[in-house]
């Protein structure tokens, strides 16, 4: 499933010039914080074309760990799958 509403959009989220970020572990847009840190806000909405954009998967991700047997925030070692989009892919 690609979470690209428009080719524009994935080409700016391609793009490190641009200050739009795609998060494929938890399906997430942000407009990056150019403050010198890695803060984002969260964007719902293309600034592209528009178009609502896929729900974020945050609270999926933490539940799909917690029921894989692992402690989202404490454990070191979750599994690889678990650090890209394929845990949502495969769905």
């Amino acid at each position: 499933m690609n979470p690209f509403c428009c080719h524009a959009l994935e080409q700016l989220c391609i793009e490190e010039e641009y200050p739009i970020h795609y998060n494929p572990k938890l399906r997430e847009f942000g407009l990056d914080i150019l403050d010198g840190g890695s803060s984002i806000q969260l964007i719902s909405f293309c600034p592209c074309c528009g178009k609502q954009l896929p729900r974020s998967l945050r609270n999926d991700w933490f539940q799909a760990v917690e029921d894989a047997g692992f402690d989202p925030i404490e454990s070191v070692d979750i599994p690889q799958e678990f650090n890209s989009d394929e845990w949502w892919q495969k769905k």
